[in-house]
């Protein structure tokens, strides 16, 4: 909690004194194709021949994991600037949506939920740093052998326990296959937890059918829930945003990445039902080491409450 607070008081800092200033910059956040995704076209081609015991290995295979956008990345307050506010602020629809079905599966290197919603009422965002529609493809989470590590990115050089991403792909690119092979194809909700007594009530929902999903490979229904339980509305303190890449390969740096400020809350309990699911190669973990800046620029944004 000690740090959450410090992290939202170096961020209203910092927009205050840009605001003061009248330094605001415009990110294009581009169109057009990328190469560096091409070999990705099917979303996920060999994702079963990679581990987190050393993930220097993965170039062999993917050589665009050592590209000049990937992720995940540190977050250090000085390099955070503020966005220009042309754009229209980040809105969704969909999560408050109960899914007609809803699925948790152990791929291996992560436990996935996904869900079938009614048509027209599938989890969307717009808005903020993105053009276009970004419908939900799944949900999936990162975390360590203790609590000292987990979360991919890390802020100041300080890890978190747990890491949530909401993957969403481009809907003006037809289907995800096709957006991963463009540098604005895919866009990436992501929220570190903290550790806490507050339970988190989406992750509860989930862990109540972990035991039918301990290996890999395992998958099963779970009784639907809307995304709204995951507490979402805590972008509405703000979001960091920057391009980056997928964190397991082929490392598509296709992503466009918006990260919460508020640190959202994770039990012992819930964290221990993650670790108890067994990964491939027998690993403990399943996060990625920081990557490289590269002197890319991440952005602060602040909009309104989300809604829907």
């Amino acid at each position: 909690m000690r740090f959450q607070l410090l992290l939202l008081s170096a961020l209203v800092a910092l927009v205050t004194g840009y605001a003061k200033a009248g330094r605001f910059e415009e990110q294009d956040y581009g169109e057009g194709s990328n190469n560096h995704g091409s070999n990705a076209s099917n979303g996920g081609a060999r994702r079963g021949h990679f581990g987190y015991t050393r993930p220097d290995d993965w170039l062999a295979d993917f050589p665009i994991c050592s590209g000049p956008r990937q992720s995940p990345i540190n977050i250090e307050l000085q390099d955070v600037k503020m966005m220009e506010s042309k754009r229209p602020p980040l809105g969704r629809y969909g999560y408050d949506t109960r899914p007609k079905k809803m699925t948790i599966t152990n791929n291996g290197h992560s436990v996935q939920l996904s869900g079938v919603w009614p048509a027209r009422d599938t989890p969307t965002v717009y808005g903020g740093p993105l053009t276009g529609l970004y419908e939900l493809a799944q949900v999936h989470f990162h975390w360590g052998a203790d609590n000292d590590a987990g979360s991919e990115h890390t802020v100041a050089n300080h890890s978190f326990p747990l890491e949530m991403h909401m993957v969403h792909w481009k809907k003006a690119y037809q289907n995800i296959s096709e957006a991963i092979k463009h540098d604005d194809g895919i866009a990436v909700l992501g929220y570190l937890l903290s550790l806490d007594k507050n339970a988190n009530m989406g992750i509860e929902r989930m862990r109540t059918d972990f035991s039918k999903i301990l290996k890999p490979r395992q998958s099963t229904d779970i009784d639907p829930f809307p995304l709204s339980l995951f507490d979402l509305d805590l972008l509405k303190e703000g979001y960091v945003t920057y391009l980056g890449s997928l964190t397991t390969p082929p490392c598509s740096e296709s992503v466009i990445w918006l990260i919460s400020v508020r640190i959202k809350d994770v039990t012992i309990d819930e964290l221990e039902s993650f670790r108890k699911l067994q990964l491939d190669n027998h690993d403990d973990h399943n996060y990625r080491p920081t990557q490289p800046l590269n002197d890319r620029p991440i952005y602060y944004l602040y909009d309104t409450p989300l809604r829907g």
